[in-house]
């Protein structure tokens, strides 16, 4: 028998029988490799190494990922054997101290190589025995193979275990995505949120909640609903949503699972499973997870819709406020669900409250009275543009229960046949409202319709308002316009009063006279140049009357009229001096 290390193998000649070699083959054959494990097979072969001739092992290694491995392991940092191990690849002579002759023998099967046994001898093995070495080696390097194998066999059954794991989860979780994707989009966007956990509930079995961002109840699905359900303390719900902002996920708040509704970071509401008795498994946490999500998106929508209506609401209010044509109008009013066709008028609101309370105050006292109204706001005030058949009194009556103990005062103006007509109603119930706020009773509500003698005064005040812009402005033609205006209304408004003031003292009996005489009130009219005469009245086509509304003492008071004389004396000198420096 005859080794040859060029072929990488060996070749086998025709053999004697003899004893020796019966009783070597007899040993291989007795030989077998059925223990798992790695550290036994070598152990096992390197015991059958003296059975086949002189020879004893010096190391057993195994081959893991390019690696020579020894088994057991050898001293740290490994020794000479090792690296002469892994420059022959575990096949060929190497060299032994003390030892005449050694060699490395490849442990494979199929050309694969699993390991090495290193053998040494003190004189050079026959032929045979070296070939019986080579077939141990060939037993060991197929009981490593198979070793091999088993444990790939075992690597795909926990891999094909992991991979059904997966499927099953990844099953469930398309289950779960189906169910409440095809939950929310088979409802309309109201109840959506209703039908999302509903959903989640079909899905864990477990009731479910939604509270708002304030701690109250939304939405609830599943048995066990409160009757009422309890009010949340403010202090420890801030608290929770700190804790919750601080998780990505579900978190166990005693008896429930919560998680915190805040798409783009913006914390709109609270999804809860109940939870008692500690059912709740993975997939129910993503199931929850999911419909979490969900619900941020439909909720921050609906959200986003009802800041894009308002917006679109106020900017159709601010054009029918300054002016608009009909057609755009009505189709904006029609995208809102308003209908501009038919006669509507303009009603604004002042409070004590402020703008900020005011707002949805009329909100509710509008959907209490069913309104149909457009609203906005314009400085401190509110403004509705209503269909007409609004009671004014019933509106500042609901109004004042709202906002008690704060006050409101009420403009109306009058009705609008087209669109185009807005600015006219909104300028009278700014005056409504500017003569009401200024009225001895504030708190009110008043048509401009029947303010009547009031007209006069609020046209003599904002006229004197134009001249004083005008002259800021310092416009010649048109501060000469407004002066002409608001000497007009002056004299129209004195005149009205000094009328008046004439027929009360002749019906007025001599005896009843207590004070001050309306005489004196007329002196101070004629001083400014007022004929007193009932011609006067009569001439410009005036009502004389004093309304209803007027207390029928302010008239003829003689702190009234010359409070009311040393103001026009005033103004008349004011823009007398502005006409003065605009003149060219």
């Amino acid at each position: 028998m005859e080794y040859n290390r060029e072929s990488g193998g060996t070749a086998v000649t025709a053999p004697s029988v003899s004893g020796s070699i019966t009783s070597e083959l007899a040993a291989l054959s007795g030989l077998s490799f059925d223990v798992a494990d790695v550290s036994v097979i070598l152990h096992d072969a390197a015991a059958a190494v003296p059975r086949v001739g002189p020879c004893q092992v010096e190391a057993a290694y195994e081959l893991v990922d390019s690696s020579w491995d020894r088994v057991p392991p050898g001293p740290a940092g490994g020794t000479g054997l090792d690296q002469l191990v892994a420059d022959c690849h575990g096949d060929g002579e190497v060299r032994i101290a003390g030892r005449m002759w050694g060699r490395a023998l490849p442990l494979k099967h199929h050309n694969v190589v699993e390991g090495a046994l290193v053998v040494s001898a003190g004189s050079r093995p026959s032929s045979e025995q070296i070939q019986m070495l080579a077939v141990l080696a060939n037993q060991a390097g197929a009981a490593l193979s198979s070793l091999a194998l088993h444990r790939r066999v075992e690597q795909l059954d926990q891999a094909a275990a992991r991979l059904a794991d997966v499927n099953r989860q990844l099953h469930r979780r398309a289950l779960v995505h189906q169910t409440i994707e095809t939950a929310a989009l088979s409802k309309g966007s109201g109840d959506a949120e209703q039908s999302i956990i509903d959903a989640l509930h079909e899905l864990t079995a477990l009731p479910i909640a939604l509270e708002d961002r304030f701690g109250n109840l939304r939405c609830w699905s599943g048995p066990g609903r409160p009757r009422t359900y309890p009010p949340p303390d403010p202090q420890r719900h801030q608290r929770q949503l700190a804790v919750l902002a601080g998780q990505h996920g579900p978190v166990r708040l005693r008896d429930r699972l919560a998680e915190l509704v805040s798409p783009r970071g913006e914390q709109l509401g609270v999804l809860a499973m109940i939870d008692p008795r500690n059912l709740v498994t993975d997939d129910d946490m993503y199931a929850m997870h999911f419909a979490c999500a969900l619900l941020g998106y439909q909720l921050s929508h609906e959200r986003s819709l009802v800041e894009l209506e308002a917006s679109v609401r106020r900017g159709l209010v601010d054009d029918l406020l300054s002016g608009t044509d009909d057609a755009g109008a009505v189709a904006r009013a029609d995208a809102l669900g308003y209908d501009l066709r038919h006669p509507h008028q303009v009603i604004v609101v002042h409070s004590e409250a402020g703008v900020d309370i005011l707002t949805p105050a009329v909100t509710r006292a509008a959907a209490t009275l069913q309104l149909r109204m457009l609203s906005g706001r314009k400085g401190d005030v509110v403004v509705l543009v209503t269909a007409g058949g609004c009671d004014p009194a019933e509106l500042h009556r609901v109004l004042s229960q709202m906002l008690s103990p704060a006050t409101c005062a009420i403009g109306v103006g009058s009705q609008c046949d087209v669109p185009a007509h807005g600015p006219r109603s909104f300028t009278e119930a700014q005056r409504a409202l500017n003569v009401r706020m200024h009225s001895a009773a504030p708190d009110g509500a008043s048509a401009y319709a029947e303010l009547g003698f009031y007209r006069l005064i609020d046209a003599f005040h904002v006229s004197w308002v134009c001249v004083a812009d005008v002259c800021t402005a310092r416009s010649p033609s048109a501060a000469l316009s407004a002066t002409i205006d608001a000497m007009t209304s002056r004299t129209l408004v004195l005149a009205t009063v000094s009328s008046h003031c004439l027929r009360r003292t002749e019906r007025r009996p001599a005896a009843a006279s207590t004070g001050s005489s309306d005489s004196e009130g007329l002196v101070a009219a004629s001083a400014m140049g007022v004929p007193l005469d009932g011609r006067t009245s009569e001439t410009l086509g005036l009502e004389t009357s004093v309304p209803p509304t007027l207390p029928a003492a302010s008239a003829t008071d003689e702190s009234y009229f010359s409070d009311l004389s040393r103001q026009n004396a005033a103004v008349s000198r004011s823009a007398s001096t502005a006409l003065f420096r605009i003149q060219p």
